[in-house]
């Protein structure tokens, strides 16, 4: 049964106290220093390194550990995090006998360093080579992409410099913000087209279920009619569902392309309000920026043949026709 939160939080705030003290563990041992913690430095190192562990199988031990085990190790760091306060507050200018002081407290670390040992060992160690395990098969993995990985990180390069540059010449504008109009506009379109095609398909599918249905058993009913007119009434019935799924199947299927070319044209529409302020802020000729203008405006409102349905036009919208009189009335 899992641990309560607070515990598991007061169990987090001692490994955390503990691995503050690691920060500075080189000082700790006051090496080069008269009455240095130097013949403890490893059984000290020791202590760091299981607290490490400690902290990666949080999670775990608070899902699998009982509330009086985890008490009992919030005890046991009390006593590590009081060691550790003495080390590092130990000043042998201030104290009248500092030699029997530092030895006290190396005596209190070799007995934690010989009453824990097993218990980290025993508690944490079958955890550690879970980790050990899963730590090889990244390596593994690792190793085996590690050929590509110089020349990811060069493609990556490249394409956040030219973002940057892209972004950096088109953040100042509104151009960003129309674009995504055109962008969402084209995911709505996209998602309308599956739907179509989703109606096709199944539609497809239910007309050839009931077409075989209909026709399996003809010849025999055909054989069962005694005159000519109940022959004719038999087929033209089967006809005309024949003829109604075929009408469906063909507005489905003008749906379907009718939403492609949508989303084909808007994400166009983006794709040129994109470009437009990088393009216009490449030059300082007004006649330049009026050309870009014009033909920026002619990619967002001019028909264009996508292939999905054939509209495309010589003849200049209203919209461009208005942008040009503007621009000839200004020069």
């Amino acid at each position: 049964m899992p641990i309560t939160n607070e515990l598991k939080k007061e169990l987090e705030v001692r490994i955390k106290t503990i691995l503050d003290f690691q920060t500075e563990k080189e000082s700790l041992i006051r090496e080069q220093k008269e009455f240095s913690f130097t013949p403890i430095k490893e059984k000290l190192f020791w202590f760091f390194d299981r607290i490490d562990m400690l902290q990666v199988h949080v999670d775990h031990i608070a899902n699998e550990w009982p509330d009086t085990m985890v008490k009992d190790y919030c005890t046991r760091l009390d006593q590590i995090i009081s060691l550790l306060t003495k080390i590092k507050t130990y000043d042998p200018t201030k104290i009248a006998t500092p030699g029997p002081e530092k030895d006290g407290i190396i005596t209190q670390v070799e007995q934690l360093y010989t009453e824990y040992y097993r218990l980290f060992q025993s508690d944490l160690l079958p955890a550690e080579k879970r980790v050990t395990t899963s730590e090889d098969t990244v390596k593994k993995i690792l190793k085996e992409v590690g050929s590509k990985q110089k020349e990811i990180e060069v493609i990556h390069d490249k394409a956040q410099t030219t973002l940057k540059a892209i972004q950096s010449v088109a953040a100042s504008s509104p151009v960003e913000k129309f674009s995504g109009i055109f962008n969402e506009q084209s995911i709505i379109n996209n998602k309308s087209a599956k739907l179509w095609m989703t109606l096709y398909i199944a539609t497809i599918i239910i007309t050839i279920g009931i077409a075989w249905w209909l026709f399996n058993n003809f010849y025999v009913e055909i054989k069962n009619v005694t005159n000519t007119s109940g022959a004719i009434q038999l087929l033209v019935a089967k006809l005309v569902f024949i003829s109604i799924a075929f009408y469906l199947l063909h507005r489905f299927s003008k749906n379907y392309s009718a939403q492609k070319h949508l989303e084909s044209v808007n994400k166009h529409r983006e794709s040129s309000l994109k470009v437009f302020k990088a393009f216009v802020e490449s030059t300082n000729d007004d006649k330049i920026k009026n050309v870009i203008l014009v033909q920026a405006s002619k990619a967002i409102f001019d028909n264009v043949d996508t292939g999905y349905i054939t509209q495309g036009s010589d003849v200049n919208s209203p919209e461009i026709k208005f942008i040009e009189g503007v621009l000839q009335k200004r020069d």
